[in-house]
C-alpha cells in the first residue's frame, strides 16, 4: 500500500473514496525505464494507464515535440475505455519509475467496482472538454466565432446497438429536408458511427468519398467549400446532405475528437439541421457530439437488456451533466415481445418519453428491401407521424409554426386507423 496517498493526489482518481482507491492499488503495477526508453510509440496499440511516480517524460507527436510530464501527471488514459493506437510518443527523459494499470486488469477490476469506471469517465470528459476549448482557442478561433452558431445538432444516441436508431434518424432527416424543402433549409445527416455505420446502406447512397477520405487528404485551411466533395448530396432533395462513415472499421482509427471539434464548428455555419448518429460507445469523438447537441434522442426498445443497459448508461449521463432536458427517450417497439408499460420504463429510466415508435414490420422490411425510405413508402403510417411530431419538438420556434401552418403533422395516435388498431389491440 505504498502508492496510496500518492494515487489519492493524482487528479484522475480525485473524485475516489479512500475505500475505493485502496482497491485500486491492488492492480498498480510498479515499473521502470531507462533515460532514453520508450515506454510507447506513437502507433501502438493502446493497453495501459501510466502514472508519473519518480522523473519526467517527453511526449513527441508526429515528430515534434509537444512538452514534458512531471511526477504526479498521468498519460496514456483512452486506453481504459478503448484500444485505439496511441497518438504520440513517450519517452523517458531519465531513470524513470511509473506506476501502470493495463488494460486487462482494469476491466476484470470493474466488473465488481462498476463506479469506479463512471467516476473516471466523468473526470476523462471534462478533461477533453478543456482540452476542446483549449484547442479552439490555439486554432484561432473566438468566442464571438462560436456565438455564431446556427445549426441545430439532434444526436441519436442508444445504450445498446440493434434498436433502429439509424433506421429512424435516417428517415428523419430526410423527412425534415422534405418539410422544410420550400424555405430552403439545409439538412445535414452525419454517420459518426465511424466502425459500423450503415446510413449510406439504409439511403442506398454509392459515394466513395467519406470522412476517412477526408481526413486523409490532409488540406491545411480548408474551408466549406474543399469539404463539399466529401458530402454526398441527395439528387432528389438539394438541401440533404449526407456524411457517411468509413467502408471499414480499421479506417475510423484516423478521426479523433479534433477533426470532429473543427467539421462540426464548420457545418454549424453551412446548415440549419445536423442530425448525427452515434455509435453506442463514450468515445471522445462522441462526447464531442454530445457536448455540441442541443437535442439527444436517446432510442430504446422494450428488451430486458436493453433497459438495464439504458438505465446504467442514463446514470452516466446524469453525471456527465446531460440531464438537463436536452436527453430525450424514444421507445421503439418494433419487435417488441414484452409489453412493459410506459410509465414503468420512464420511472427505471428517471426520464420522459417524448414518442413511440409503431412496429410496422412489414413497412419497415419492405423499405430495407427496396433500398429506400418509409415514409417514401407510405407516408400516412404511424411511423412517420410519429417521426413528424418528433421533428416538430426538435425544431426551432420559427420553423415549428411553418410545419403547423403546414398541416403537415397531426397529433399522434389521432388518426382513424390508429384508432381501429388500438380497439382491436
Amino acid at each position: 500500500m505504498e502508492n496510496l496517498e500518492f494515487i489519492k493526489n493524482v487528479s484522475i482518481f480525485a473524485e475516489l473514496e479512500e475505500k475505493e482507491i485502496i482497491k485500486l492499488v491492488e492492480i498498480i503495477q510498479e515499473v521502470d525505464f531507462k533515460q532514453g526508453e520508450a515506454i510507447f510509440k506513437q502507433g501502438d496499440t493502446g493497453d495501459a494507464l501510466y502514472v508519473i511516480k519518480k522523473g519526467t517524460v517527453e511526449i513527441v507527436k508526429n515528430g515534434m515535440s509537444v512538452c514534458n510530464l512531471e511526477p504526479g501527471a498521468f498519460f496514456g488514459e483512452m486506453a481504459l475505455v478503448e484500444s485505439k493506437p496511441r497518438n504520440a510518443d513517450i519517452t523517458a527523459n531519465e531513470d524513470i519509475s511509473l506506476l501502470k494499470i493495463s488494460k486487462k486488469d482494469f476491466n476484470f477490476f470493474i466488473r465488481s467496482n462498476p463506479t469506479i469506471l463512471l467516476k473516471i469517465v466523468s473526470f476523462m470528459t471534462e478533461r477533453a472538454r478543456v482540452l476542446a476549448r483549449t484547442d479552439s482557442k490555439s486554432d484561432g478561433d473566438n468566442s464571438d466565432a462560436e456565438e455564431k452558431k446556427e445549426a441545430n445538432i439532434i444526436t441519436f444516441f442508444s445504450a445498446k446497438g440493434g434498436v433502429g436508431k439509424s433506421l429512424i434518424i435516417s428517415n428523419m432527416a430526410s423527412l425534415m429536408a422534405e418539410m422544410l424543402h420550400e424555405q430552403g433549409k439545409k439538412i445535414l445527416l452525419w454517420d459518426m458511427d465511424f466502425e459500423f455505420g450503415c446510413v449510406d446502406i439504409l439511403l442506398n447512397i454509392k459515394h466513395s468519398a467519406t470522412i476517412y477520405e477526408f481526413v486523409e487528404s490532409n488540406l491545411e485551411d480548408w474551408n466549406f467549400e474543399d469539404l463539399e466533395p466529401f458530402l454526398y448530396n441527395s439528387d432528389t432533395m438539394d438541401n440533404l446532405s449526407v456524411f457517411i462513415s468509413p467502408d471499414s472499421p480499421e479506417k475510423s482509427e484516423v478521426v479523433n475528437m479534433q477533426h470532429v471539434r473543427n467539421l462540426l464548428f464548420c457545418f454549424k455555419q453551412h446548415f440549419d439541421y445536423i442530425f448525427i448518429d452515434l455509435p453506442s460507445s463514450f468515445l471522445d469523438t462522441t462526447i464531442t457530439a454530445l457536448d455540441n447537441s442541443d437535442h439527444i434522442i436517446f432510442t430504446l426498445t422494450k428488451e430486458i437488456p436493453t433497459i438495464r443497459n439504458s438505465i446504467r448508461c442514463l446514470k452516466l449521463m446524469k453525471s456527465l451533466r446531460y440531464q438537463d432536458g436536452t436527453v430525450k427517450l424514444l421507445i421503439n417497439d418494433f419487435g417488441s415481445t414484452l409489453n412493459i408499460e410506459t410509465e414503468k420504463i420512464e420511472q427505471k429510466l428517471e426520464n420522459k418519453v417524448i414518442a413511440t415508435m409503431a412496429d410496422e414490420k412489414e413497412l419497415v422490411i419492405k423499405a430495407v428491401t427496396k433500398g429506400t425510405l418509409v415514409h417514401k413508402i407510405d407516408s400516412s403510417s404511424s411511423m412517420v407521424r410519429t417521426m413528424k411530431n418528433i421533428i416538430l419538438k426538435v425544431s426551432t420556434d420559427e420553423d415549428k409554426e411553418i410545419i403547423k401552418a403546414s398541416g403537415q403533422v397531426q397529433d399522434e395516435g389521432s388518426g382513424f386507423m390508429d384508432k381501429l388498431k388500438n380497439m382491436f389491440s
